[in-house]
């Protein structure tokens, strides 16, 4: 699969605008849901392919099924039948889909998740430096 470094340079350039992280801690947040994001398109591109290469046209023009598909399903010529062969492609595309539908659910809650990290980190950070701003830190009493 040729994916581009730079396509996930722009990628992370455009999270860090919209969530300024702010320290190394939420830099490596951000960088984590950009992983998390970049793995959901990369599971998309995945299924795409799949897709087109179970629904060959070369399979649906009405002529014998060839050996590639054969060698695929491993089964001998003479046991397929159009229709059978159709199923069986109908099935398997059912069930990429169903695939590709949890692991996406997977790494949506993963993005929740590390998002959800963020804004606590950035959410204690802000009561930090309003506490800090408003009164000075009190020492503890001497025994």
């Amino acid at each position: 699969m040729d994916e581009d470094p730079q396509e996930f340079d722009v990628l992370h350039q455009s999270w860090r605008n919209e969530l300024q992280p702010s320290g190394p801690v939420e830099e490596e947040l951000v960088f984590e849901i950009v992983q998390y994001y970049w793995r959901k398109r990369r599971v998309t591109r995945l299924v795409s392919d799949q897709f087109a290469w179970h629904a060959d046209p070369e399979l649906l023009d009405g002529t014998e099924p060839t050996d590639k598909f054969y060698a695929i399903t491993k089964r001998s010529a003479p046991e397929k039948t159009k229709a059978y062969q159709m199923a069986e492609r109908g099935e398997k595309l059912c069930e990429l889909t169903a695939k590709q539908m949890a692991v996406e659910d997977r790494l949506d809650a993963m993005i929740d998740k590390a998002l959800k990290r963020l804004a606590q980190i950035k959410a204690f950070k802000e009561v930090l430096s309003m506490q800090s701003a408003n009164r000075p830190l009190a020492l503890p009493a001497a025994a």
